[in-house]
């Protein structure tokens, strides 16, 4: 028996990413970067695999030792909260299955990036009220298997089901803790997983 959905954010409940870009650009004059969005983007994303819990000041560091410069905590604090300045809303389908899913289940976010920037983000896009809880990289970074347990305090991993895009990110761990798993592959990539695979969010209705 299903008692919790957890989901990613990134490319699974949120897909547009043009507006985060676009806002990287604020940054990048107002501190008067000698860089690209692109690369800005990518040495921010690079924080992600190099450590196992988000912190303002250690993502900090990372830049001002790639730029060899000296930003203030205030660079930091732009960055996330350009990230969480999204126009998107989440697409009818994915309302309406949030919808039915909330009715039957306890839905969770799993993410790896800051708490304040993805609740801003869910909250534009319209979908923010049907989650419990945003479990956020400043608690744990995927794919430590801690991520996927702090789940497990009051039912066992095979109640848990989680949905993600990121074979490695989302899937490999919760399979290995006995989840439930289930891979988007909104792109049609025709990738492979233990778990079940969607190509359109609104599956989910008849999968769960």
């Amino acid at each position: 028996m299903i008692k919790k959905v957890i989901f990613d954010l990134d490319d699974t409940l949120i897909i547009n990413k043009i507006d985060v870009m676009n806002n990287y650009d604020y940054i990048l004059k107002k501190y008067n970067m000698n860089t690209t969005i692109n690369e800005l983007y990518d040495v921010i994303g690079s924080y992600e695999v190099s450590t196992n819990k988000y912190d303002r000041y250690e993502l900090l560091d990372l830049i001002n030792n790639y730029y060899k410069s000296n930003y203030s905590i205030e660079l930091v604090d732009d960055i996330i909260d350009a990230v969480g300045e999204w126009t998107y809303e989440a697409p009818k389908e994915v309302v309406d299955t949030l919808e039915y899913l909330s009715n039957k289940y306890e839905l969770y976010v799993l993410t790896n990036w800051f708490h304040k920037s993805q609740e801003q983000r869910l909250k534009t896009a319209g979908i923010l009220k049907y989650f419990k809880d945003i479990r956020s990289a400043e608690i744990v970074t995927k794919p430590n298997e801690e991520a996927f347990k702090q789940f497990f305090n009051d039912c066992t991993p095979g109640e848990c089901v989680m949905v993600g895009d990121s074979i490695k990110m989302d899937i490999e761990v919760p399979n290995k803790l006995g989840m439930k798993t289930i891979l988007c592959d909104f792109k049609n990539k025709g990738l492979k997983t233990e778990g079940k695979i969607i190509t359109s969010f609104n599956e989910l209705v008849d999968m769960l």
